[in-house]
C-alpha cells in the first residue's frame, strides 16, 4: 500500500514501488473494489485511447468501428457509466445497430397511447431542423414542454425507449445529437407505429 491512495496510473506504480512495502498477510481479491478501479482508469483515460481496446469487444458483436469522431462522441458518453470495456460495448450496441428492440418493461411503461402526441410532435420538429445541434435539440424540448404541457421526464422518457430501447442511457441530448436525424426520425417513426399498432387507443 501507499498511504491510502488505492488509485495509480503505471507511472506511480513504478515510482512507489518498493519490495520493503510489501505486506505479509494474505490478499483479499474484492471484485466490486477492482471493477470501481477500473472504472476510474477508464474514466481516466481519453477517448482516443480507449479505440483500440474497446473494438474487440464491439467485434464480438459484429460490430466494426471506424476511428473517427462518431466513436470518440460515443465513448465519451459511455465513460461515465462503465465499470469495464465489456461492459461499455454492450452500453454502445444501440449507437450502431438499426434492429433496435424495445424491452418488454420499458415498452409497457413508456411507450403508451399518451406517448404519441410528444414523440410526433417531435419527429416534425426535427425533421424540419437545419442546424441540428445539442442547443437547438434543447430549444426543441422546451418548445415542446411548453406546446404540451409536458415535463421534460414525460417527453425524454418515451424517446429514450424509442432511441434506445431500454430505460436508461447517457443523456437525452446527447444521444440525439450523436446518433443524428438520419438516425433519430426513422427510430421515433418505429416506435409511433409500435404504439398505434400495439397500444389500445
Amino acid at each position: 500500500s501507499h498511504g491510502d491512495q488505492e488509485f495509480f496510473t503505471r507511472n506511480e506504480l513504478i515510482e512507489v514501488f518498493d519490495l520493503a512495502n510489501i505486506g505479509r498477510s494474505a490478499g483479499i481479491f474484492d471484485r466490486d473494489k477492482l471493477q470501481a478501479l477500473n472504472a476510474e482508469h477508464i474514466m481516466a483515460t481519453t477517448p482516443k485511447n480507449l479505440i483500440a481496446p474497446l473494438r474487440p469487444f464491439l467485434k464480438k458483436a459484429n460490430i466494426e468501428i471506424e476511428e473517427d469522431d462518431y466513436i470518440l462522441n460515443v465513448i465519451e458518453t459511455l465513460q461515465p457509466r462503465s465499470k469495464t470495456l465489456e461492459d461499455m460495448a454492450q452500453q454502445a450496441l444501440f449507437y450502431y445497430r438499426e434492429d433496435i428492440s424495445f424491452e418488454e418493461k420499458a415498452a409497457k411503461k413508456f411507450l403508451k397511447s399518451t406517448a404519441l402526441e410528444p414523440l410526433r410532435l417531435l419527429t416534425v420538429k426535427l425533421e424540419a431542423l437545419e442546424n441540428y445541434t445539442q442547443e437547438n435539440l434543447e430549444n426543441v424540448f422546451r418548445e415542446m414542454m411548453e406546446q404540451t404541457g409536458l415535463k421534460l421526464g414525460k417527453i425524454a422518457q418515451p424517446v429514450r425507449v424509442a432511441l434506445t430501447g431500454k430505460t436508461a442511457s447517457p443523456g437525452i441530448f446527447e444521444i440525439i445529437a450523436i446518433l443524428g436525424k438520419e438516425r433519430v426520425v426513422p427510430r421515433l417513426n418505429k416506435a409511433i407505429r409500435y404504439i398505434e399498432v400495439n397500444v389500445d387507443k
